[in-house]
């Protein structure tokens, strides 16, 4: 009887070995299917790429050899520097925007308002991705625009100073703004580009608004073509964006990839630069947990004799949890040949450069100003 149990039971226990060896393979499969990232293209790139991973060290940024600015005791979003000008966006209710002057750190007042009224802007001001300065008839202007109701003004800057109160106006294109449009730039009177996604969130659209409709030209129609899977994270195919003074070209610095997209809108330019010896693939960070992923530029600024990002190059998890790591700030002239580095012992998350008086601004992670002479070029 002994020996006729162990014979009915053997197949049995078989069996089930061989169910969970077979739910494993499959599991296994499963799990293998689901790290292969299919991807129609990897790069957001355009036709020309150039490589750049030497960078000559221009200075280290240390707290010891840099001078605070004293600035008025309210939080500091952003900054930016045109001119003899410190434009701060403070983030407050009423009064956005402080125009200091840089000579003697004064200002001349705070103008605009959050809202929904005419001439507020609902969710606050961008200095970076949704304004854009520029001198026309011996006066400063600002064009803004405001994402949060798809309106585009112009503020008279040297006009506002003079008369102590903000000379706001509306501004009309030819072509109706997309309403999904979330940044927009004014490269002149007639002409702008700005950006939205598409209902999908697998496409980034730039669009050329002119007197004679929506156009576009191959560098902004290859950039447009990029595609991210369905349900994916659209911030992947975020980018800072910024215009040389020049209006001649534009530029694109990939928040978490490792490459810079610089071209013109009359198609005289067009080109990729990759800080490293390799481009960062679509399909290795779609396979990477989203903490895990890089956060390689943290801001972008133009200058006339090229321009210049802050390079984090750290994980999501690294900035999220305030681990020490240590920026730097890179130099391009407009041919996309390297400069130089500024590295730094000093966390920040944005800077801008007076080119007038050769001094570097830094806002760090405490929310102060800090300032240094550097000769850059």
């Amino acid at each position: 009887m002994g020996v006729v149990s162990f014979n009915e039971t053997t197949p049995k226990k078989r069996y089930t070995m061989k169910r969970i060896v077979y739910v494993i393979v499959i599991f296994i499969v499963f799990a293998g299917c689901q790290n292969k990232v299919d991807v129609n293209q990897e790069y957001m790139t355009l036709h020309d790429v150039k490589k750049a991973y030497l960078f000559p060290e221009i200075q280290t940024l240390k707290r010891s050899n840099m001078q605070s600015v004293k600035m008025p005791d309210y939080y500091l979003k952003n900054f930016i520097i045109v001119d003899s000008l410190l434009f701060v966006d403070t983030n407050q209710e009423n009064g956005l925007l402080d125009i200091i002057s840089l000579k003697s750190m004064k200002s001349y007042g705070r103008y605009l308002d959050k809202g929904k009224a005419k001439g507020e802007f609902l969710y606050g001001i961008n200095l970076t991705l949704q304004t854009t300065f520029e001198c026309k008839n011996d006066s400063l202007y600002a064009n803004i625009y405001d994402s949060g109701t798809g309106g585009l003004f112009k503020l008279n800057i040297t006009k506002t100073i003079i008369e102590k109160h903000a000379s706001l106006k509306g501004l009309n294109f030819y072509s109706e703004i997309p309403h999904s449009a979330f940044w927009a730039k004014t490269i002149s009177d007639t002409l702008l580009l700005v950006r939205n996604i598409d209902e999908m969130e697998t496409h980034q659209n730039r669009s050329i608004i002119t007197r004679e409709g929506i156009q576009t030209n191959h560098a902004v129609q290859k950039l447009n073509n990029f595609e991210i899977p369905i349900n994916e994270d659209f911030n992947i195919m975020s980018s800072l964006i910024s215009i040389s003074p020049s209006r001649e070209y534009i530029i694109e610095a990939m928040i978490g990839m490792n490459y810079i997209n610089i071209y013109s809108l009359n198609n005289n330019i067009e080109y990729t630069l990759c800080i490293g010896k390799e481009l960062d693939k679509l399909s290795d960070i779609l396979s990477t947990s989203r903490y895990n992923r890089k956060y390689v530029f943290a801001d972008l600024r133009t200058y006339n004799f090229g321009f210049a990002v802050l390079k984090y190059d750290i994980t999501e998890r690294t900035f999220q949890s305030e681990e020490e790591y240590a920026p730097a700030i890179l130099f391009f002239d407009w041919s996309g040949n390297p400069i130089g580095a500024i590295n730094s012992e000093i966390k920040f998350n944005h800077f801008d450069y007076d080119e007038l008086n050769e001094v570097l601004y830094i806002l760090d992670s405490d929310n102060k100003m800090l300032k240094i002479k550097i000769h850059i070029i």
